[in-house]
């Protein structure tokens, strides 16, 4: 029922995420609710969504340094700070070459 409201939403161009996605970047693509904060922090799941990597290739990027590291808000959790990966994502676009 959720994914089909999803689908409806796509089809009616509405800037919703696609149904093919994890449970938590669906949920985080709901919730756009504005509560007046500047940034949030956002699991895994929707960061792949955002960046369109991988999990493996996230992690290896914050290893040489080329991504933004997560914080541990508590417990053993991972959290990225949802601005740092929309930059980063600006300026791998703004860094193509454009023809």
């Amino acid at each position: 029922m959720i994914q089909e409201a999803v689908r409806r939403a796509n089809s009616e161009g509405s800037n919703q995420v696609p149904a093919k996605i994890s449970r938590a970047a669906n949920r985080i693509a709901k919730r756009e609710v504005d509560y007046g904060f500047e940034d949030r922090l956002i699991p895994i799941d929707a960061v792949m969504q955002i960046a369109g990597l991988g999990r493996t290739t996230i992690y290896k990027k914050v290893r040489e340094g080329t991504f933004p590291k997560p914080g541990k808000p508590g417990g053993c959790s991972s959290r990225w700070s949802e601005a740092e990966v929309r930059g980063w994502k600006d300026n791998v676009l703004a860094e193509r070459e454009v023809p």
